[in-house]
């Protein structure tokens, strides 16, 4: 990463954070000149306007699929060619909306790039994270949802348009397992934090679903895993904010561990 995008990353990690500490205590930012000089920077990254729909995956046998990911050999490296897309401009809190798209766009969805957010999003009425979005996707004020809502808003979307495929949410599921949905053509949302910002503050008033606890945290972020590299120990990760990356897998597995394992995956 460049000296100048490290700034902006910094600069927008900073003021991400103020942000979200006087929203989680009730305010809003009245600031309009922050305001602006925020909008400024998080615009002032890279936006792909021409999104290619690939062609869909070859045809899986699920049941051989899930052995394999269970009990199979993991190859060495693997990479999925999954479709980029940016959030920004349009969708500065909508990453889960972008991720899903991807995920479906993938899977061969002809999608536009605020399609899942426009149509499909379900939002929660009661601040749980975990039962929907909480806030405004267009809005930088707006905060996001965790994998059993974006999995209800991924069933919405296939049950409208036919589809035998279905949402699964694999949370709990260690990078490793991680890895072997990627190897058999499975690529898997995955949350993390922005800039792989290690300033997790987690909440206590989390919501409980399935046995999972889901606490909101500061800089939540929402990416798609699609290849990794065991020998070079890397991850590829599709990043609405940041584009197509190779992350340290350590450090990334360290990230996605603290936050709570959260996953999920179309199959």
């Amino acid at each position: 990463m460049t000296l100048y995008k490290r700034v902006i990353s910094f600069f927008l990690a900073v003021l991400l954070t103020i942000s979200m500490i006087f929203w989680s205590s009730g305010f809003i930012l009245s600031d309009e000149k922050s305001m602006e000089v925020y909008q400024d920077i998080r615009e002032s990254l890279p936006v792909k306007e021409d999104i290619d729909v690939p062609e869909p995956p070859l045809e899986r046998n699920l049941d051989e699929s899930m052995m394999i990911i269970e009990t199979g050999e993991l190859p060495d490296s693997w990479q999925l060619e999954v479709p980029i897309v940016y959030q920004e401009p349009e969708l500065p809190t909508g990453c889960e909306s972008i991720a899903l798209t991807m995920l479906l766009m993938y899977e061969g969805f002809e999608l536009g790039k605020t399609d899942i957010a426009d149509e499909y999003l379900i939002y929660s009425e009661t601040g749980d994270f975990a039962d929907g979005y909480v806030g405004n996707p267009y809005s930088y004020e707006g905060a996001g949802c965790f994998p059993p809502s974006l999995a209800r808003t991924a069933e919405r979307f296939l049950e409208e348009n036919d589809s035998e495929l279905h949402a699964e949410n694999i949370s709990g599921k260690s990078l490793g397992e991680l890895c072997y949905y990627v190897a058999n053509g499975i690529p898997a949302a995955v949350w993390c934090t922005m800039y792989m910002s290690y300033d997790i503050w987690l909440y206590e008033d989390g919501f409980e679903q399935d046995g999972i606890c889901y606490n909101w945290y500061e800089n939540e972020h929402c990416t798609v895993l699609t290849g990794y590299d065991l020998e070079n120990r890397t991850v590829t990760i599709h990043d609405p904010l940041e584009g197509i990356v190779v992350r340290d897998m350590d450090e990334f597995e360290y990230i996605y561990d603290a936050i709570g394992r959260f996953a999920l995956v179309i199959l």
